[in-house]
């Protein structure tokens, strides 16, 4: 799930996320034919920081189990950046035991039955829009 590289008991061991090193990805291909989540997605960074915030949590909504996938990000372009990394295309190129869907992290386990994508403007654009005296309207 995170990587092949690490074992149930770092995954014990976790209090927040976990780390993960993306130099690894190409040694997960070759040696494992697996990659992790973790790993995929830790390339998309800037300045060996995430491109976004993200947190998950459960559902029951409808009677169905379900996850919330919540994401924050300066601009849609570092949500598709993250996501395109994720999914870890190129993968197939070096492994084809690897695909979209086997052997691929999170994305093994997880399918997405309904989407939806809320843009909210930026905190200065929608505190007190109509607020005299704003010159940034």
């Amino acid at each position: 799930m995170y990587a092949p590289q690490v074992t149930p008991t770092q995954v014990n061991k976790f209090t927040t996320d976990a780390e993960s090193d993306p130099k690894l990805l190409g040694q997960a291909i070759s040696r494992y034919g697996v990659i992790g989540h973790s790993q995929t997605s830790a390339r998309a960074r800037r300045d060996g920081k995430p491109l976004i915030i993200r947190r998950d949590f459960n559902t029951v909504d409808g009677g169905q189990a379900g996850l919330h996938f919540v994401s924050i990000q300066r601009r849609i372009a570092d949500f598709v950046t993250t996501r395109t990394a994720m999914n870890a295309a190129s993968a197939q190129l070096y492994n084809p035991a690897i695909t979209d869907t086997v052997n691929n992290g999170i994305n093994e386990f997880i399918f997405v039955v309904k989407r939806a994508n809320y843009i909210l403007p930026s905190r200065a654009q929608r505190s007190f829009p109509l607020l005299a005296g704003r010159s940034d309207i």
